[in-house]
């Protein structure tokens, strides 16, 4: 009932109250208080339809004010439908378009009036069709409510298809049955496109790191070419590849891969010079990779080759300390489209492969370098020979004392020299037995080597010590020679005594220098491929981060290059290691360290040294400490002591497996300090023991482990120098244990 018609029957009903009054004035006093009643009554009920008229008019007040807010929220839903950034569609059960906001209209690109009825499945591009059928059934049906995130390609009615993705739920009435089902769309071109960059870049980064690994584990250069090769062609397809040396402004082909070779020609005599190949020549003036879309074989320098077929044809220069020593050669069967990224990517392994050629330099270099010291070593040994040769013809051309001996071995005659060797009168001599001048068992030498000539008429020589008329020793070398009388038979016998005493010291000394330069020889062919070997992954490692920093700075994350920064870190503290064990034993060998002991707590010494290993390398194993006896003090130097015990523990730990325990013992006796090291490592091989203190000795079972053999070397030495000596217990396979004994002075 509506305000307007209340108002009206309230008035009709004062219009008759009027007429009950003018009646019962009429009437008479008899019939006055009823009707009064009545009409008082009625004045009752018209005040309650007055308040319940005012009540309805509040109701409806309210009520159109509800109404507008609806209307306002409708038109707000409408807007927010309308001009919402993603697609918004209702279609009925069977996927037939009933509304559609403007996003949708734009992503589909179709007009509203022509599609209303329509099957949205025209819209879905035809090999996502028939599983769009299937989810639609699936929500007609009720089996499911609603999808999400639905990854489905759109053909729009005009332009290329898109990725997309869609939310749809079902629209039930008051009855739960299905009204229809709405919609949402979302152009995810960007996000696939991301994925499809991340997803690339993963794979390219593996695929250096593969590169990279076998860069820093081989020097063979067409293995680690080979690699860089097949790790390219895992993230940058290609039908043929390419890797060409710059000499002397000559190409040089020096590694490949699927070339047509029809002729089967021997590529590896290809030479050209640059000047007949202007694409290569423009890259070494501009230093910038070159991509040209179609090209023959011919056409880019591989004339004799002689295939027909077209390529795309990358060429991106490698370098050397940023100068251009190659080219790294890519060629795609046409239409290959290599995008920029993919071009910056070739450059990342063409500066891998430059380090390649690098290191292969670097290990010819060191090769010719040990073959020249080779040949040095033995010229300086042929030139030791010659030099003691010309020093026997100095000797032998000196004046010898010489002797005539009866066949008794008298001496008969002597020349003037003789007194200069006996310290005597020439003639004093004659007369004595020639064994006389010899000690009393070296007498019998001289007898047999007299009879010996004697009965085989051939000469002979004999070395041994004599002694002057002043009893001074000296070392003779005698030369026997038969004189053979007139029936040719030996009576007499010539002997040639040459002091031989300074021959002997300088025999002695030029075979321990001759001794000493082999063995300086051989350290020094060790230390050059200990070097070569020990400092060329730290030095790649450093070169390596350096360079992708350079190329790559603006690319990486804070993240990647803190880690590249670390690498470097690395690398320059693993060198800075080396440098100082080497410098260390100089010192040691020049005996620049001196031994100066203090009176020392050798407990709390030995625990602040776990604890300082613990805190560094040792970080994953378990250490202990075990003292034996109740004495805590001892003498010692402590620096000497510190540089033999860390090496012994560094070592526990390099060659101990993670988690294992490293013990340290302390025994502490009056007459000398004894520490022992024991791990649970790998142990020393039987064919190592001899040598374990060798400087630059690695055992058989050391490697991959990190190390240049001087930790022990330097150990040994540190305790000569304190008069202490080292001794180790150790099996394959179960451990190994180290004694150091230091003498104390007992007072």
């Amino acid at each position: 009932m509506s305000e307007k018609i209340f108002e009206v029957q309230i008035e009709t009903i004062y219009q008759r109250l009027d007429v009950l009054r003018q009646k019962a004035a009429l009437l008479d006093d008899s019939g006055q208080a009823p009707l009064d009643e009545a009409i008082e009554s009625l004045s009752l009920v018209l005040e309650e339809l007055e308040v319940a008229g005012e009540e309805l008019v509040q109701q409806n007040d309210e009520l159109a004010a509800a109404y507008g807010l609806l209307e306002v929220e409708r038109q707000r839903y409408r807007e927010l439908f309308e001009f919402a950034p993603d697609g918004y569609l209702v279609t009925d059960g069977q996927g037939l378009i009933q509304e559609a906001n403007q996003a949708a209209i734009n992503l589909l690109q179709f007009d509203l009036k022509f599609v209303l009825g329509k099957p949205l499945t025209i819209y879905v591009e035809e090999n996502d069709r028939r599983a769009f059928r299937a989810r639609l059934n699936r929500l007609n049906s009720g089996l499911v409510d609603h999808v999400d995130d639905w990854e489905i390609w759109l053909q729009p009615r005009h332009g290329a298809s898109f990725p997309a993705s869609i939310t749809v739920s079902r629209v039930p009435n008051g009855a739960s049955n299905l009204l229809g089902l709405r919609w949402l769309f979302r152009d995810i071109s960007k996000r696939v496109q991301a994925e499809a960059a991340e997803h690339e870049q993963r794979l390219y980064a593996e695929a250096l790191r593969q590169a990279i690994s076998t860069l820093n584990s081989s020097l063979d250069l067409e293995k680690v070419l080979d690699s860089i090769l097949e790790n390219v062609k895992l993230v940058i397809p290609y039908q043929a590849a390419t890797v060409m040396s710059l000499e002397d402004h000559t190409l040089r082909l020096i590694h490949w891969q699927g070339l047509p070779n029809p002729t089967q020609v021997d590529l590896s005599t290809f030479r050209l010079p640059l000047s007949q190949n202007p694409t290569l020549a423009t890259i070494l003036a501009t230093g910038q990779s070159s991509l040209i879309e179609a090209v023959t074989l011919a056409q880019a320098g591989l004339a004799h080759l002689d295939s027909p077929d077209v390529y795309t044809w990358l060429a991106t220069p490698i370098r050397i300390h940023e100068a251009i020593v190659g080219f790294l050669n890519l060629y795609g069967q046409a239409p290959t489209h290599y995008t920029p990224g993919q071009v910056q990517q070739v450059q990342a392994f063409a500066d891998e492969a430059g380090i390649a050629l690098t290191n292969a330099q670097l290990y010819a270099s060191l090769k010719d370098y040990s073959g020249d010291l080779e040949q040095r070593v033995a010229e300086r040994t042929r030139e030791l020979i010659q030099s003691k040769a010309e020093i026997e013809v100095i000797l032998n051309s000196s004046s010898d004392a010489i002797v005539l001996l009866d066949s008794r071995g008298i001496i008969q005659q002597v020349n003037q020299a003789c007194g200069q060797f006996f310290q005597a009168p020439p003639t004093s001599a004659i007369g004595q037995p020639l064994a006389h001048l010899a000690k009393t068992e070296d007498a019998s030498k001289i007898h047999q080597a007299i009879q010996a000539i004697l009965q085989t008429k051939q000469a002979g020589r004999l070395e041994l010590e004599l002694h002057d008329q002043m009893g001074q020793a000296f070392f003779a070398d005698i030369a026997f020679s038969p004189v053979e009388n007139r029936e040719g038979q030996p009576g007499e016998i010539v002997c040639s005594i040459r002091d031989m005493t300074q021959r002997k010291l300088l025999e002695s000394s030029l075979r321990q220098m001759l001794e000493r330069e082999l063995e300086l020889s051989r350290l020094k062919t060790i230390f050059i491929q200990t070097v070569s070997h020990e400092f060329r992954t730290p030095l790649s490692l450093i070169l390596l981060s350096s360079e992708s920093l350079r190329v790559y700075w603006d690319k990486l994350s804070s993240e990647q290059q803190t880690k590249k920064f670390a690498m470097i870190e690395k690398g320059v503290r693993r060198l800075t290691e080396m440098m100082e064990h080497i410098v260390l034993l100089s010192e040691a060998e020049s005996v620049s360290l001196l031994f100066n002991p203090i009176h020392l707590n050798l407990e709390t010494f030995c625990k602040n040294l776990l604890a300082d290993m613990e805190a560094g390398i040792g970080d994953q194993h378990e250490f202990l400490f075990e003292r034996v006896g109740d004495a805590t003090y001892g003498n010692a130097d402590d620096k000497l002591l510190s540089q033999v015990l860390s090496n012994l523990l560094s070592n526990a730990v390099k060659y101990s497996p993670t988690g294992s325990l490293i013990l340290l013992t302390l025994n502490i006796r009056p007459e000398a300090l004894q520490f022992q090291v024991r791990d649970e490592g790998i142990g020393i091989t039987p064919t190592d023991r001899h040598h374990i203190f060798d400087a630059f000795y690695r055992g058989e079972n050391f490697d991959p482990i990190e190390g240049i053999g001087l930790g022990l070397t330097m150990a040994k030495q540190a305790l000569e120098l304190q008069g202490g000596t080292i001794t180790f217990e150790s099996e394959p396979g179960q451990g190994s244990t180290f004694t150091i004994s230091i003498p104390q002075k007992i007072s």
